[in-house]
């Protein structure tokens, strides 16, 4: 993709975003339906003192997406912003890569953050959402203070100190599915009063322990986590260890489910592929599989012809005619996540 440039900026007020579109040409108004959208530039302070874009006092709906963003202070500082929508740009070697102060209902989406210091940061805040994004290489990844009611959801941190720190009045907040891996300190402390968080469904990996708890106040939950190093039986196979889980520090709070194996969804290791077979020939095709649980289950949705069986060998039922199958599978391993493919069977006679 080619980027254009655009000098760093900075835009106060709904009316000044409008203005500045126009100048621009940014397309949207600024609604629900027609958000203003700044796309496809490289903006950058290369290395001097201040931020490359900054934002205050805006409510209109604003996207900034498929951005190379860098190089700066703070990539994108905002304050007293709704309604703001950062998607699949690049945020590289700033102090910060994006800092929110007193914002609400705005989302960092498929956001790639490399070699910040600090990737982001939240300061009074409400209703975030940090989804789908890659953090690597910084001292802390997600630093938050007076922190309500945001979504941590399937992103993936490494090579960093810290993954994600909770401190004074981080409440209600949800971390699930995420990934964290080479991480030197925790992949997730809480601090202070920071309370009613839940933690569930991650994969710390790749170090002993992975969390510490040494808040006060009403209790944070763990559940469903896997922690590299920790192992305990499992008599009825059901992929939860019998034991719970000890959280490290003073709170005292344990993770009474902790995970058998990492809660990571199965993939394709082969893509599969549509396919020719002769009348009259038996089929027999592999179906393959990365997962570290255990599959569970196989479906397909022609189950008059087709069946899989447990290792995800696809087999006919011996009824096969002359002409073209459309085929869907499912894998659904031992966790309920689950994985699909679609592909044709074509049987030919030559």
């Amino acid at each position: 993709m080619a980027y254009d440039e655009l000098a760093p900026f900075s835009i106060a007020g709904d009316q000044n975003l409008t203005m500045k579109a126009l100048a621009e040409s940014w397309v949207g108004n600024g609604s629900l339906g027609n958000p203003i959208i700044i796309e496809g530039y490289n903006i950058t302070l290369d290395g001097a003192f201040g931020n490359c874009i900054a934002l205050y006092n805006i409510s209109l709906y604003l996207v900034i997406r498929d951005c190379i963003i860098g190089d700066g202070d703070t990539g994108i500082y905002l304050e007293n912003v709704t309604r703001f929508s950062s998607f699949r740009n690049i945020i590289y070697t700033n102090n910060i890569g994006i800092k929110f102060d007193d914002c609400d209902h705005s989302s960092v989406i498929a956001t790639s953050f490399t070699e910040n210091n600090f990737h982001l940061q939240f300061v009074d805040n409400a209703n975030m959402n940090i989804e789908d994004c890659q953090f690597e290489s910084s001292v802390s990844a997600i630093e938050c203070s007076q922190l309500f009611y945001s979504w941590f959801v399937n992103n993936t941190i490494t090579n960093t100190d810290d993954g994600i720190v909770f401190s004074t009045a981080c409440v209600g907040n949800v971390v699930r599915q995420n990934q964290f891996s080479k991480i030197t300190i925790d992949g997730i402390t809480l601090t202070n009063n920071a309370q009613l968080n839940k933690i569930v469904w991650n994969y710390f990996g790749g170090y002993m322990q992975g969390v510490l708890d040494n808040s006060i106040g009403l209790e944070n939950e763990f559940s469903h986590n896997y922690y590299f190093g920790f192992m305990a039986s499992d008599v009825n196979n059901d992929g939860i260890y019998d034991y719970s889980f000890l959280v490290p520090g003073t709170a005292g709070v344990s993770d009474a489910n902790p995970l058998r194996y990492p809660p990571l969804p199965p993939s394709w290791a082969q893509i599969p592929q549509n396919f020719e077979m002769e009348l009259g020939s038996a089929c027999f095709y592999e179906l393959q599989i990365d997962s570290y649980p255990p599959i569970e289950t196989w479906l397909v949705n022609d189950t008059l012809n087709f069946e899989i069986d447990q290792n995800g060998n696809l087999l006919d039922r011996g009824n096969l005619k002359l002409g073209k199958y459309s085929l869907e599978v499912t894998a659904i391993d031992l966790y309920g996540q689950s994985i699909s493919g679609e592909f044709t069977v074509t049987v030919t006679d030559t």
